[in-house]
């Protein structure tokens, strides 16, 4: 049979489509073909990644709840008989120890998942204990029974656990996702008055719409202040916190009312928090688990109530099983761009001190049937840069330019043209089009771009941030010649047919046509080279060898980090709490972050620039030597050396230095990338290098020091 097999833990290439034996019924086993499998963000994408904590053993196929139809059964079951549309209860107990008599299996001693215990979902057929089965009431989809079986049973259980009563208050907290808004529901049925809590404005419209009585975005409102004001300052009976998150639990404890009860059964926000232990006993307050808490009874309850129309789910999107590892892989930041208000300036910053070289300039004036307001700008170009062999790693453009384009459509704090992920084959790139669109993804433009020749598609992150995932882009050789205009001829603004012509081939075709294939751009690189790089004469003291990681300021951390993992396969590294506020790090390889997600509110309190949702730009020199020697360069230029950006909102990275550039970005200079292993942990806090105010002039190097990157071709 197909199935999705976890043989190492990792991000989404670590799930791989395999044949594997069919399973066989034990006694009192049924043998299920798979119909639909839910993907849970903490049972699937968390165990994927390291496995949980759950004691996962691989290798594991993962689905923690299928349903589908009864095609076999071992000795001793009559019940479900073959043909049987079922879902599951996932928790299997042994039935015999005093917690299973006492209390059921789900309060089982020796409790074994399905999907993190013993093989799941994500298969086309599965065994699991007969009694754990539930027929599905005509009318639901598998896709429904699945859904309902996972989330409102354990809905149910909590609301047990804290003995909701009528007209008490209750406070849900992440009430737009899946567990959240079966809790919101269930807490109405109850009678009890809603207050749901969500991490955006649309979240918390979602939430209210599931019949929540309030709403409070707890991103952008004072939470415990909100609660108080909705109840007249009596506070809540009931919390129900799913989240763990440090910066939001003290506000959440703040929302309980004297004799207060708060349950939980998730910690995906972090899970460590501060408890005010005062509080707790003064105001005889009570703090739960709701963990192994649902019945058997409660999954036949879920399944008819929604059969009968009672209660309502909300599915995201329908995959096929070979999706589950997502359909591209990304390798690494490819180029990344700014729109500048200053372009000529920002040019000379880039080029003359950071050591871009200039690859090509397109004048957008001089191109057919361009429309007249691009005519009309005062500096129409666009021009390409580059640190090594692609064609381009930074494009600069003028911002009223970007603001044409649709870059800032999103905000007009949008500077960022362009953040660029390279995968691995052109075919990924068409897979990632066809991906893209059939989730509701718009996308702003697909084919080849010309200069760079690189194949693409474009589209935007939640907060409008323009992403593109490309292949093959032009590689400038020594002779420093760019491809010349007259092989332009192979631009594409669609999709392209498969396969298409190689670059060797490409290049023989312009031969045969006559084209000059060396009579394109060559810049004229003509600064006195006076410093000793590393036994190599340089214009500057250091050398940009890589780009990345980009920090950027978001509205919606939740938000933006679902998008970035669940979309685009970005594995989490690690959350950091700065200020009351959550900070996310995702890496897409095995550095220890490609990109930083920080909320908006942290901008004014970090003193950067309020004209950008760049927090940083992050450039890799060669080395500690050239990082300290870059520092005294800048100085000695006169640019703008940030002191304001504390070493925690750049974990991995031990020492670094800010500078500004004339338009006010943050670039982020740094020698050093932590690298996470084969087991996807970083490495542990008190491991790593302490920055001391005062720079050494010597680093003694880690064991990743020299792992971090090869810089291909001479420096200069």
């Amino acid at each position: 049979m197909r199935s999705v097999v976890l043989r190492e833990f990792g991000g989404p290439d670590a799930l791989r489509c395999e044949d594997v034996p069919t399973p066989i019924p034990a006694p009192g086993e049924v043998l299920m073909r798979v119909h639909a499998v839910s993907v849970n963000r903490t049972l699937d994408l968390k165990v994927r990644e390291d496995g949980g904590g759950y004691g996962v053993v691989l290798p594991m196929i993962l689905g923690v709840d299928p349903s589908g139809v009864v095609t076999a059964a071992g000795e001793g079951v009559t019940q479900p008989q073959r043909g049987a549309r079922v879902a599951i209860l996932p928790m299997v107990g042994c039935g015999d120890c005093p917690s299973c008599l006492a209390r059921g299996e789900t309060s089982c001693r020796q409790l074994r998942i399905i999907g993190l215990h013993r093989w799941g979902g994500y298969a086309e057929y599965m065994v699991v204990p007969a009694r754990n089965t539930f027929v599905i009431p005509e009318g639901l989809s598998f896709a429904e029974a699945t859904v309902i079986s996972r989330h409102f049973p354990m809905a149910f259980g909590e609301a047990r656990t804290v003995q909701l009563q009528a007209d008490e208050w209750a406070l849900v907290m992440g009430a737009a996702g899946a567990l959240g808004s079966c809790l919101v529901q269930i807490a109405r049925m109850t009678g009890a008055h809603v207050i749901a809590g969500a991490g955006s404005d649309e979240r918390v419209a979602a939430a209210r719409s599931f019949g929540a009585d309030f709403g409070v975005n707890y991103r952008q409102e004072d939470l415990a202040k909100a609660v108080m004001q909705m109840t007249e300052g009596r506070g809540v009976d009931v919390v129900f916190e799913n989240i763990g998150d440090p910066t939001l639990w003290p506000g959440v404890f703040d929302c309980l009312a004297a004799g207060g009860r708060l349950v939980t059964v998730g910690a995906h926000g972090g899970g460590m928090v501060t408890l005010d232990v005062r509080r707790l006993y003064t105001r005889r307050l009570q703090i739960m688990s709701g963990i192994g808490a649902e019945r058997r009874e409660d999954v036949e309850r879920s399944l008819r109530l929604a059969a009968a129309g009672q209660i309502r789910l909300h599915i995201n999107r329908i995959m096929q099983l070979r999706e589950a590892a997502a359909a591209h892989r990304l390798r690494r930041l490819g180029h990344f761009g700014f729109n500048l208000s200053q372009l000529q300036e920002g040019v000379r910053f880039y080029t003359e001190l950071l050591g871009f070289r200039i690859t090509d300039e397109l004048d957008l004036s001089k191109l057919p049937g361009v429309p007249p307001a691009l005519a009309r700008l005062p500096d129409p170009r666009v021009v390409f840069t580059s640190h090594g062999s692609d064609h381009h790693a930074l494009l600069l453009a003028p911002k009223s330019l970007g603001s044409m384009m649709g870059d800032d459509a999103g905000s007009p704090d949008i500077t960022v043209n362009q953040i660029t992920w390279q995968v691995g084959t052109l075919e990924e790139v068409v897979n990632a089009y066809q991906f893209l669109k059939e989730r509701g993804i718009k996308i702003r433009r697909v084919g080849r771009d010309m200069p760079g020749s690189n194949w693409h598609v474009y589209f935007c992150d939640p907060d409008g941030h323009t992403i593109e995932l490309y292949y093959g882009i032009e590689q400038v050789g020594w002779t420093r010649h760019s491809k010349p205009m007259d092989m332009y001829y192979r631009r594409f603004d669609e999709a392209p047919s498969l396969p298409q012509m190689s670059e060797t081939m490409e290049i023989e075709d312009a031969l045969r046509k006559g084209i000059a294939i060396t009579s394109g751009y060559r810049p004229k690189e003509d600064l006195p080279s006076t410093y000793n790089v590393g036994g190599v004469l340089l214009p500057r003291p250091f050398k940009v060898t890589r780009i990345g990681p980009v920090g950027l300021f978001v509205a919606d951390v939740d938000r933006a980090e679902a998008f970035y993992t669940e979309l685009l396969g970005f594995v989490k590294t690690e959350d950091v709490p700065f200020k009351g506020r959550r900070c996310v790090f995702l890496r897409s390889g095995t550095e220890h972050h490609s990109i930083g997600l920080f909320p908006r509110e942290l901008r004014p309190e970090l003193e950067l620039s309020a004209h950008t949702t760049c927090m940083t730009f992050g450039l890799e020199v060669g080395s500690y030597e050239q990082l300290r020697s870059a520092v005294q360069f800048f100085t000695k230029k006169g640019s703008r050396v940030l002191d304001r950006i504390p070493p925690e909102l750049y974990p991995g990275i031990d020492y670094a230095a800010h500078v500004q550039d004339p338009d006010g970005h943050c670039l982020q200079l740094y020698y050093y990338m932590e690298q996470v292993g084969w087991d996807g942990k970083p490495r542990p806090q008190e491991l790593r290098r302490t920055v001391q105010a005062a720079w050494p002039e010597v680093l003694e190097p880690l064991s990743d020091t020299y792992v971090d990157q090869t810089f291909q071709g001479p420096l200069g």
